[in-house]
């Protein structure tokens, strides 16, 4: 794990490159401006777009994502991705709390729940492009708070160590 100071003179530089290369961004900070410009992750020549999630800002005033980086998630810059999609916990709290959104001006059409992925799959008579999307595509997601997402994400990482046989299980924890 590397940690960068934000006072040195070679923040940025430093954050740029870490972000261009990065396949996983979580920003977890109540900002009232953007962390970082959608540029520094929208670089080109990249093989998979990152996945990132922001989960730090949760009130109108409130900001972690350049605006940009949502209209590119949903033009869908990775060529064969499903274009048009955010991620969200909850679409209706999303739209009318997150600053990303309320800065951007992206409409609910181009917001999906969670919940919505499995309906997704299974609606689908091409699941191509929804698996790439979900594989390759610069997938973003942001979290207002809600506690059924925390707890089905909970859910499936341990599920994932479960079938990997990896770490610890405590009964009755």
């Amino acid at each position: 794990m590397r940690s960068i100071d934000p006072s040195h003179s070679d923040y940025q530089d430093c954050l740029k490159g870490y972000l261009s290369t990065a396949d996983a961004i979580f920003c977890t900070v109540g900002s009232t401006e953007p962390l970082f410009p959608a540029s520094y992750v929208l670089s080109e020549g990249r093989k998979r777009q990152p996945y990132v999630s922001a989960v730090g800002s949760w009130q109108p005033d409130m900001i972690e994502l350049d605006p940009e980086l949502l209209h590119q998630t949903v033009k869908g810059i990775s060529s064969g991705s499903r274009a048009g999609s955010v991620l969200a916990d909850d679409r209706k709290y999303v739209l009318e709390h997150s600053g990303e959104f309320a800065r951007s001006k992206i409409g609910a059409e181009n917001v999906v729940e969670i919940g919505e992925i499995e309906n997704l799959q299974d609606s689908e008579t091409d699941k191509e492009p929804l698996e790439n999307w979900m594989k390759d595509g610069l997938l973003v997601y942001k979290s207002v708070g809600v506690g059924l997402t925390d707890l089905a994400a909970s859910n499936a990482i341990m599920a994932i160590a479960k079938q990997r046989q990896l770490g610890t299980t405590i009964s009755q924890f």
